[in-house]
C-alpha cells in the first residue's frame, strides 16, 4: 500500500480565483470536493484532477506543504478490477 495520498489538479482547476468557493478535503484515502459556488464544470473537475497514491523514492516528499504546485514524475501501477 502507498503510504501518502495528494489531491492534484491541472488546469482551471488550479485558478486560484476559480477556487475560491472550493473546499477539497482528504479524508482517509478519499479526495472530497465541496463546492459553494460552482466556478468550474463538473465534468472540468473530473478531467482535471486525481487523488493520487504514491510511494515516494525519497524523503524529499515530506517537504511539500499545502497549495503547493509541484512537478511529479515517476510510473503508474494502475489495477484494472
Amino acid at each position: 500500500m502507498s503510504p501518502l495520498d495528494f489531491a492534484l489538479g491541472w488546469g482551471r482547476v488550479t485558478d486560484e480565483t476559480a477556487l475560491k468557493d472550493v473546499s477539497i478535503v482528504q479524508k482517509g484515502r478519499l479526495c472530497l470536493w465541496r463546492v459553494v459556488a460552482v466556478p468550474i464544470p463538473h465534468n472540468k473537475r473530473e478531467t482535471s484532477s486525481a487523488n493520487i497514491h504514491m510511494a515516494p523514492a525519497n524523503c524529499e516528499i515530506e517537504s511539500i506543504k499545502r497549495d503547493q504546485t509541484i512537478s511529479v514524475k515517476g510510473y503508474a501501477n494502475q489495477r484494472r478490477g
